[in-house]
């Protein structure tokens, strides 16, 4: 079996699931999901949003854990029981994560596509809606197909709390004009679909030129808006995991998808594996 960890919120819990995901269909085993060091607000919260989606939502019991760090216990008796228990090194992609055994607990962020593109029509499918989603929902998702949509998510919130403005470059007013800007090179008319937990901070402070419905509002569900981002035609994203999975589940074969070129503050972080080659980097 395969037993991933999910820590923190939905953006890097779809990474810790895709990585899994993909070991556990190479190995041909079951994969289960791991809570148990998230508080009880936290894992609701998760397993919310796991069940509108299509994705397998087994949960790991203690039972489950406690065997596999038994085995990395064991792994200098036994070669096959080596690394059962895989904690990342760093935040560039690592080859080896790749070649864990059959039965292995992974504990980390993996935030590279490269760690699961060979199951990507698989975890595609994994992350679409299983019911409609409501009238408003609708609404948004018809006029989302039937326009230039370009999807901006301005991330505040915590992001301006202490601990993180020492984490992540600020993504600045200038970096939203200068990538509405470039997009409107490439698109014709384009229709802005803004997204942000600081709505009117974004009305005061951005002056976007074309046309923009401020999506969030309070009415939807996280997952709902996330889907709503990856039904745009393009993307402009913050530094932020959440938007990255809006862009990176757009299925637009001619997508803009334009990202922060610099995501943290420590120049020792290195983002080649996070950004997609394809996308626009500012």
């Amino acid at each position: 079996m395969i037993i991933i960890r999910l820590s923190l919120g939905m953006g890097n819990n779809l990474f810790q699931y895709a990585l899994g995901r993909r070991l556990a269909l190479e190995r041909e085993t079951e994969l289960y999901l791991d809570f148990s060091g998230e508080n009880e607000n936290r894992r609701r919260y998760a397993l919310g949003y796991i069940s509108k989606f299509n994705m397998i939502k087994a949960v790991a019991i203690k039972r489950e854990v406690g065997k596999i760090k038994l085995l990395n216990k064991l792994f200098f008796l036994n070669p096959n029981y080596r690394n059962a228990v895989i904690k990342e090194s760093g935040n560039t992609f690592d080859q080896t994560v790749i070649n864990a055994p059959k039965d292995a607990y992974l504990m980390g962020y993996w935030q590279s596509e490269r760690y699961f593109k060979p199951a990507e029509s698989i975890i595609r499918q994994d992350l679409t809606l299983k019911e409609p989603q409501g009238e408003k929902y609708q609404d948004l998702l018809d006029r989302i197909t039937l326009s230039n949509s370009v999807s901006v998510h301005i991330r505040r919130g915590d992001y301006l709390l202490e601990k993180n403005l020492r984490l992540f470059h600020p993504c600045t007013s200038d970096y939203y004009l200068k990538a509405e800007a470039l997009i409107s090179e490439k698109v014709s008319s384009p229709e802005l679909f803004i997204f942000s937990d600081d709505i009117e901070w974004v009305k005061q402070n951005i002056p976007f030129r074309f046309p923009a419905t401020f999506v969030s509002d309070g009415s939807l569900a996280d997952y709902q808006e996330l889907m709503l981002m990856s039904a745009c035609k393009h993307n402009i994203i913050a530094n932020s995991t959440f938007s990255w999975w809006g862009a990176w589940l757009n299925n637009n074969p001619q997508k803009i998808v334009i990202t922060p070129k610099k995501w943290f503050i420590d120049p020792a972080t290195d983002e080649k594996d996070l950004i997609p080659p394809t996308w626009v980097k500012i």
